[in-house]
């Protein structure tokens, strides 16, 4: 793999040879990079942010935004092989000043955690967006532990978005609609039969079209009733 733009346009990036890690390739992040500086909507400018890259492995997403002038890095990742990848492609890239490794399991971030990350991004003036992510692949509804959706807003004052890993489903994404959530994310494949972990944590086409469709629908809806009210 390589680095896709920014001042280390076409670098190499080194990844671990196992099966455990899985990179983001060239086309992902191309794709990524691409909706984050080009949308419609708000294009984003990683000059002197700073940037959390958790479950790390090689560092590519970290590196990608560190090519693009973001201030600094935070690599957290605590797999011995791909940890040492990591250290490889930052020496190699000379890129350690920017770059701040943290030996770190990412599920075992605590409350304070999470506090200090809020504390550096608003400190250096970032924009940012926390997410609530029950992290297995896939999850039962009961896990979803929705509520930290509203507790996050309420002691960060910030937006809150939801990652979600549910079996397949539309109720729990529906639900952290209500609550007011800033975005939302969910897995895409193409046959839900395929293998792999995030096979049945996913969507196919057609249901990732209707969870969009009734979302936007839902958000009609709110509009109406908040107009209904203020006119009642």
């Amino acid at each position: 793999m390589r680095v896709i733009g920014g001042k280390l346009k076409g670098k190499l990036i080194h990844n671990p040879t196992d099966k455990t890690t899985r990179p983001l390739k060239d086309m992902v992040r191309e794709s990524i990079f691409n909706i984050l500086e080009h949308s419609k909507n708000e294009k984003i400018k990683f000059k002197n942010d700073v940037v959390l890259d958790l479950f790390s492995g090689s560092g590519s997403f970290g590196i990608e935004c560190l090519s693009r002038g973001v201030k600094k890095v935070f690599f957290f990742e605590n797999y011995k092989p791909s940890l040492k990848i990591l250290e490889k492609n930052i020496k190699e890239l000379e890129i350690d000043k920017d770059s701040v490794i943290k030996e770190i399991n990412a599920y075992e971030i605590s409350k304070e955690n999470i506090d200090n990350a809020v504390k550096i991004f608003r400190k250096n003036d970032c924009s940012f967006e926390l997410m609530h992510c029950v992290s297995a692949y896939p999850f039962n509804d009961e896990n979803a532990d929705l509520g930290l959706i509203s507790y996050l807003k309420e002691k960060f004052k910030c937006n809150v978005g939801y990652s979600g890993h549910e079996k397949g489903g539309y109720a729990i994404s529906f639900a952290a609609t209500a609550l007011g959530i800033s975005s939302l994310e969910r897995h895409f494949t193409l046959d839900r039969t395929m293998y792999g972990s995030d096979q049945a944590a996913s969507l196919e086409m057609k249901g990732m079209v209707n969870l969009v469709n009734s979302i936007n629908i839902w958000g009609l809806l709110s509009l109406f009733c908040s107009i209904s009210y203020l006119k009642s």
